[in-house]
């Protein structure tokens, strides 16, 4: 497997972010610019209306250090970091966060409890598996499927199995973690080997999980 792009690394955190700023000592105009400031934001709240936690502040287009920030959203209960390098720089960038926001505040920032997280890792990647391998009873109807096709067409279709998903039974809860998937890459012909693949894990985690499913599948 061989990695072509991160396409997107996000981080939840759910934690009380009052807690940070626990005697409101930190006005928004002196958040905006240390924020600003600390990170180069492009686009950042420029108006009353847009410093709303209800429905998300959104800071975009920032940097630190090596770490280009794709999005940053803060709400009464929790922060929202988007990347496209890995979710492990989205924990560097939350880190850096509440550093910056306690030395405004002069107090250190200790959580009653530890932030519940969530991740979303999105990458495309080249690979020799062969997802018809997944299940053979439905492998076995796809040459039925593309002669049956073809033959009403009066032109050749290949029919293959293209995705793979998963999902946790989300029916008793407000907030989860998103699907794991393996798709082809939409757009790409199937002889490059091209796939897409989303998955609600540390990018470094959804990497692995990946080299193992190509090995299972190799081994078929």
């Amino acid at each position: 497997m061989k990695l072509i792009a991160v396409g997107l690394a996000r981080l939840t955190a759910l934690t009380e972010t009052t807690e940070i700023n626990p005697r409101n000592q930190v006005s928004v105009p002196q958040l905006i610019h240390a924020l600003v400031e600390r990170y180069g934001f492009l686009k950042y709240p420029k108006t009353i209306e847009e410093y709303d936690p209800s429905k998300g502040i959104v800071f975009g287009l920032g940097r630190i250090n090596n770490i280009n920030i794709d999005r940053v959203e803060f709400y009464f209960v929790g922060i929202v970091i988007e990347t496209r390098s890995s979710t492990d720089d989205c924990e560097a960038v939350l880190q850096d966060l509440i550093q910056v926001v306690q030395r405004l505040v002069g107090i250190e920032y200790k959580p009653l409890q530890e932030p519940r997280k969530f991740f979303l890792s999105e990458v495309s990647f080249h690979s020799e598996l062969d997802l018809n391998g997944l299940n053979a009873a439905f492998s076995s109807l796809l040459p039925k499927i593309s002669g049956l096709v073809s033959s009403y067409a009066r032109q050749e279709f290949k029919f293959e199995t293209v995705a793979v998903l998963s999902t946790p039974d989300l029916a008793n809860t407000k907030l989860g973690p998103s699907l794991f998937r393996v798709d082809r890459l939409a757009g790409v012909p199937f002889r490059d080997q091209k796939y897409f693949s989303s998955a609600p894990l540390p990018t470094k985690d959804h990497l692995n999980i990946l080299e193992e499913f190509e090995k299972a599948l190799m081994r078929v």
